[in-house]
Protein backbone atom coordinates (compact mmCIF):
# COMPACT_ATOMS: atom_id res chain seq x y z
CA UNK A 1 0.00 0.00 0.00
CA UNK A 2 1.61 3.35 -1.15
CA UNK A 3 1.96 6.01 1.44
CA UNK A 4 -0.72 8.15 -0.33
CA UNK A 5 -3.43 5.31 -0.33
CA UNK A 6 -2.56 4.99 3.47
CA UNK A 7 -3.35 8.35 4.40
CA UNK A 8 -6.58 8.47 1.99
CA UNK A 9 -7.29 5.57 3.62
CA UNK A 10 -6.84 6.95 7.07
CA UNK A 11 -9.13 10.65 6.25
CA UNK A 12 -11.36 7.45 4.78
CA UNK A 13 -11.59 5.65 8.09
CA UNK A 14 -11.79 8.75 10.18
CA UNK A 15 -15.10 10.21 8.25
CA UNK A 16 -16.95 7.72 6.86
CA UNK A 17 -19.51 5.74 8.57
CA UNK A 18 -18.99 1.78 8.80
CA UNK A 19 -21.27 0.79 5.73
CA UNK A 20 -19.77 3.57 3.36
CA UNK A 21 -16.25 2.24 4.55
CA UNK A 22 -16.89 -1.57 3.67
CA UNK A 23 -17.48 -0.13 -0.08
CA UNK A 24 -14.32 2.24 0.04
CA UNK A 25 -12.11 -0.62 0.84
CA UNK A 26 -13.68 -2.64 -2.01
CA UNK A 27 -12.89 0.28 -4.52
CA UNK A 28 -9.50 0.17 -3.28
CA UNK A 29 -8.79 -3.87 -3.73
CA UNK A 30 -8.14 -4.76 -0.10
CA UNK A 31 -10.95 -6.84 0.26
CA UNK A 32 -11.71 -6.83 3.58
CA UNK A 33 -11.92 -4.00 6.34
CA UNK A 34 -10.77 -3.62 9.82
CA UNK A 35 -11.79 -1.67 12.16
CA UNK A 36 -9.16 1.64 12.19
CA UNK A 37 -8.27 0.50 15.98
CA UNK A 38 -7.12 -2.93 14.64
CA UNK A 39 -5.32 -1.77 11.76
CA UNK A 40 -1.96 -2.51 12.38
CA UNK A 41 0.59 0.55 13.33
CA UNK A 42 3.35 0.85 11.12
CA UNK A 43 7.04 -0.42 12.63
CA UNK A 44 9.11 2.47 13.34
CA UNK A 45 12.61 1.37 14.51
CA UNK A 46 14.03 4.12 16.72
CA UNK A 47 17.64 4.28 17.39
CA UNK A 48 17.85 6.99 19.85
CA UNK A 49 15.04 9.25 21.81
CA UNK A 50 14.70 12.52 20.92
CA UNK A 51 17.22 15.13 22.35
CA UNK A 52 19.83 12.04 23.39
CA UNK A 53 22.39 13.24 21.01
CA UNK A 54 22.67 16.29 23.47
CA UNK A 55 23.76 14.74 26.56
CA UNK A 56 26.22 12.55 23.96
CA UNK A 57 27.49 16.16 22.68
CA UNK A 58 28.08 16.98 26.69
CA UNK A 59 29.58 13.79 27.88
CA UNK A 60 32.09 14.09 24.79
CA UNK A 61 32.80 17.41 25.66
CA UNK A 62 32.97 16.59 29.01
CA UNK A 63 35.29 13.69 28.09
CA UNK A 64 37.72 15.55 25.85
CA UNK A 65 38.26 18.58 28.48
CA UNK A 66 39.46 15.78 30.94
CA UNK A 67 41.97 14.57 28.39
CA UNK A 68 43.16 17.57 27.26
CA UNK A 69 43.43 18.56 31.18
CA UNK A 70 45.14 15.61 32.06
CA UNK A 71 47.80 16.07 29.02
CA UNK A 72 48.33 20.04 30.25
CA UNK A 73 49.02 18.54 34.23
CA UNK A 74 51.33 16.05 33.15
CA UNK A 75 53.66 18.48 31.03
CA UNK A 76 56.86 18.43 32.56
CA UNK A 77 58.25 21.80 34.21
CA UNK A 78 61.16 22.34 31.48
CA UNK A 79 58.58 21.79 28.62
CA UNK A 80 56.19 24.68 30.27
CA UNK A 81 59.61 26.60 31.02
CA UNK A 82 60.50 26.45 27.17
CA UNK A 83 57.81 27.29 25.51
CA UNK A 84 57.28 30.33 27.62
CA UNK A 85 61.29 31.43 27.03
CA UNK A 86 60.55 30.43 23.22
CA UNK A 87 57.81 33.36 23.54
CA UNK A 88 60.33 36.19 25.49
CA UNK A 89 63.35 35.21 23.41
CA UNK A 90 64.90 34.54 26.66
CA UNK A 91 68.80 34.84 26.72
CA UNK A 92 71.55 32.33 27.76
CA UNK A 93 71.76 34.00 31.35
CA UNK A 94 68.09 33.77 32.14
CA UNK A 95 67.69 30.16 30.19
CA UNK A 96 70.81 29.01 32.77
CA UNK A 97 69.70 30.42 35.80
CA UNK A 98 66.33 28.75 35.60
CA UNK A 99 67.79 25.07 33.90
CA UNK A 100 71.57 25.05 35.33
CA UNK A 101 74.42 24.78 33.44
CA UNK A 102 74.06 22.70 30.43
CA UNK A 103 75.48 19.29 29.98
CA UNK A 104 77.15 19.99 26.24
CA UNK A 105 77.04 23.43 24.44
CA UNK A 106 78.28 23.62 20.66
CA UNK A 107 79.43 26.57 18.62
CA UNK A 108 77.69 26.25 15.57
CA UNK A 109 79.44 28.38 12.10
CA UNK A 110 77.15 30.84 11.74
CA UNK A 111 77.51 32.27 15.10
CA UNK A 112 74.81 30.95 16.74
CA UNK A 113 74.85 28.23 20.20
CA UNK A 114 73.73 24.76 21.00
CA UNK A 115 73.04 24.07 24.77
CA UNK A 116 72.03 20.31 25.46
CA UNK A 117 70.07 19.23 29.01
CA UNK A 118 69.93 16.21 30.13
CA UNK A 119 67.07 15.76 32.68
CA UNK A 120 66.65 12.13 34.60
CA UNK A 121 63.36 11.61 36.21
CA UNK A 122 62.68 9.25 38.62
CA UNK A 123 58.82 7.57 38.97
CA UNK A 124 59.31 6.61 42.03
CA UNK A 125 58.97 2.99 43.28
CA UNK A 126 56.74 1.13 45.63
CA UNK A 127 55.96 -2.72 47.02
CA UNK A 128 56.58 -4.25 43.94
CA UNK A 129 59.94 -3.30 42.98
CA UNK A 130 62.20 0.12 42.56
CA UNK A 131 60.48 2.84 40.10
CA UNK A 132 61.70 3.25 36.33
CA UNK A 133 64.27 6.31 35.80
CA UNK A 134 63.63 8.25 31.89
CA UNK A 135 65.80 10.66 30.39
CA UNK A 136 64.59 13.75 28.23
CA UNK A 137 67.35 15.58 26.35
CA UNK A 138 66.45 19.57 25.36
CA UNK A 139 68.34 20.84 22.67
CA UNK A 140 68.58 25.01 23.14
CA UNK A 141 69.44 26.95 19.92
CA UNK A 142 70.36 30.72 20.74
CA UNK A 143 71.19 33.29 17.99
CA UNK A 144 73.85 35.47 17.50
CA UNK A 145 72.59 38.14 20.43
CA UNK A 146 72.35 34.99 22.54
CA UNK A 147 68.73 35.20 22.50
CA UNK A 148 66.66 31.70 22.61
CA UNK A 149 64.80 30.89 19.14
CA UNK A 150 64.04 27.33 19.10
CA UNK A 151 64.08 24.11 21.29
CA UNK A 152 63.73 20.39 20.86
CA UNK A 153 62.72 17.42 22.85
CA UNK A 154 64.64 13.54 22.49
CA UNK A 155 64.32 10.90 24.92
CA UNK A 156 68.09 10.01 25.99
Amino acid sequence: MSLAHARSWKRAATTLSDDRLSSVARSAGTGSVEPPSRRPQPIMARTHKPGLWKYRSVEFVAYLSIVLAGCVLFEEEEVIYLNKAMEIHATQAEVKRRLGVPKDTQSLPNGETLWKYQVWTNTGGDLNGPGESYCDEYSLRFDRQAALREWTHHDC
